[in-house]
């Protein structure tokens, strides 16, 4: 009969030992799991948050300086119809240099001229890199598109900003046909406005630690720039046409799909291995059927997953030599300290709430610098879109409300006029020839004019009138609960005030609200009375009821 020997103690402490160990191993794995899937969707929310950030931060800023861009491009069209009157009275073929300088006269900015052949070529510029360019090409199709356009309407067409793939400066075009021959003449007008914004923009997405970002531009869902040049790139655009058009299109494809779904898409960069964001912030639109996109490669410098993983790692390694026995317990300890400060913080980013560290997550150096940036970032975040918020309802150059803000407010008290029934009047002021001052002593004089008579306006009306820039050298007041006669005396009293203070004269027209008046109606009823102040001399009021 066989006789079965008892194990040795020891044998039994190594089953022991070995059992316990395969249940730590099982429950540090599950923690590992846990933890992981936490940091994960932590670092999730935080680039989420970063990329909307961005993007409401340039959408914000861009809103300010839109209507001045449209303003610019109005002027541009004028220079335009300028030179080209200026080209087709002279008999021969243009002098290019001298229409340069009369377009630059005209537009105050520095300004390229084309000369392009029927067969949309280049014969001429003042531009170098852009000498016997070839329209034809598939990468310009865009200009190819505004010159038939141009030759079919038989008028000038301005295009929308584009960024210029030599200089990366950005540019409006303008085209139109140069006599009868198929030729056409195009202007190039360089916006330092929009550069400057642009540059702004990039110099401050640069500054951030927690992450580096690069402005592209995805130009007509077919071209992409990005606003600094490759060094390495030379001036010769024709060869870059060549060189990167097909190489870029497969990231373009990338691009495109992010726009269109409007979320980041992430693509490896063959030549460093790393990856990037490509984030969709904004369009600028065009009044064709396509925009120029404008997208931000995002590489994120601070990774939350494999920071926490070596944390954890440390950790689990220091616990399972020196308390192996007590394994169960060090695990719902480290869950409590650890994977729960974690959740509560990625909830915090997921709810754009300032995050507070708490437990063990308060000693780890790598969540410290995240949490610090994230909550830096938020703060700079809400205290510049409220900043944004004031510039946009405020003239910059007088602190007065800008027009978009009166045309708001004024709806607002015409809506409270007709429900009960109190009187309101409008008032609008036009400085009488402010162009001889801008002509004759420059536009900085000019402005500090404009500025004298927003601070006579403002000390002359009471509280509770908004004074305004309607544009220009206008002004608008509105007078809640004021009849036609008072608001006459007091248009009359700042005509005194500007004439004696402000070294210049302007006219008035006054209005009052009636029933069954629109915003539209109202100001146009003021307008009238202003021309009719206009057309008696200058220099005085002119009050206008509304017609019976």
């Amino acid at each position: 009969m066989k006789t079965i020997r008892p194990r040795p103690i020891s044998t039994l402490l190594v089953m022991v030992l070995l059992s316990f160990s395969v249940v730590l191993a099982l429950v540090l794995a599950v923690f590992s799991l846990q933890v992981h899937w936490q940091s994960e969707r932590m670092q999730a929310h935080v680039e989420s948050a970063l990329f909307e950030s961005i993007q409401a931060e340039l959408q914000a800023t861009y809103g300010v300086i839109e209507p001045v861009l449209e303003s610019r491009r109005q002027a541009f069209l004028k220079v335009h119809q300028a030179v080209l009157t200026h080209a087709e009275a002279v008999s021969g073929p243009p002098d290019i240099e001298a229409l340069q300088r009369m377009a630059e006269d005209l537009s105050g900015v520095p300004t390229d001229i084309y000369l392009i052949n029927p067969e949309l070529q280049v014969i001429e510029t003042t531009y170098p890199p852009d000498q016997d360019l070839d329209f034809s090409h598939p990468g310009l199709f865009d200009g190819r598109y505004m010159i038939e356009r141009a030759h079919q309407e038989n008028d000038i067409v301005v295009s929308a900003p584009v960024l210029e793939m030599v200089s990366r400066e950005f540019r409006i075009y303008s085209y139109s046909p140069l006599g009868d021959s198929g030729y056409t003449l195009e202007l190039g007008f360089v916006s330092p406005m929009l550069d400057h914004f642009f540059q702004n923009v990039q110099q401050r997405l640069s500054d951030r630690q927690i992450f580096q970002a690069n402005l592209h531009f995805l130009m007509w869902d077919d071209w992409l720039l990005s606003l600094t040049p490759d060094r390495s790139e030379g001036d010769d655009k024709a060869a870059l046409l060549e060189e990167h058009y097909q190489a870029q299109q497969t990231k373009i494809e990338h691009l495109r799909a992010a726009k269109e779904r409007d979320e980041p898409v992430r693509i490896l960069d063959s030549e460093s291995g790393s990856a990037r964001h490509y984030i969709h912030l904004m369009d600028i639109p065009t009044e064709e059927t396509w925009d120029i996109s404008v997208m931000a490669a995002v590489e994120v410098q601070i990774d939350a997953v494999q920071q926490t993983r070596q944390g954890m790692t440390y950790a689990a390694s220091l616990a399972f030599g020196i308390i192996l026995l007590l394994s169960c317990v060090v695990f719902l300890i480290a869950r409590k300290a650890l994977a729960n400060p974690l959740a509560q913080a990625a909830a915090d980013i997921e709810a754009w709430r300032p995050v507070r560290l708490k437990g063990l997550g308060r000693y780890v150096s790598e969540l410290q610098l995240l949490t610090s940036h994230f909550n830096s970032m938020l703060s700079s975040a809400h205290s510049r879109i409220q900043g944004l918020g004031q510039q946009a309802r405020t003239d910059s150059l007088t602190g007065l409300a800008n027009r978009a803000s009166i045309e708001s407010e004024l709806a607002v008290e015409i809506q409270r006029s007709e429900r009960y029934g109190h009187p309101l009047s409008v008032i609008l002021m036009d400085l009488d020839h402010f162009k001889r001052i801008n002509d004759h002593h420059g536009h900085l004089a000019g402005d500090e004019v404009l500025q004298k008579v927003a601070k006579t306006l403002t000390k002359r009306a009471r509280r509770v009138d908004t004074v305004g820039r309607w544009g220009g050298e206008e002004f608008v007041i509105i007078c809640r609960d004021t009849e036609l006669k008072d608001a006459t005396q007091l248009a009359e009293s700042l005509r005194e005030d500007i004439g004696d203070q402000c070294a210049c004269t302007a006219s008035f027209g006054v209005v009052d609200y009636q029933a069954d008046d629109t915003l539209h109606n109202l100001f146009h009823r003021a307008d009238e009375a202003l021309y009719v102040a206009k057309s008696n001399g200058r220099n005085q009021v002119s009050a206008s009821p509304r017609p019976a």
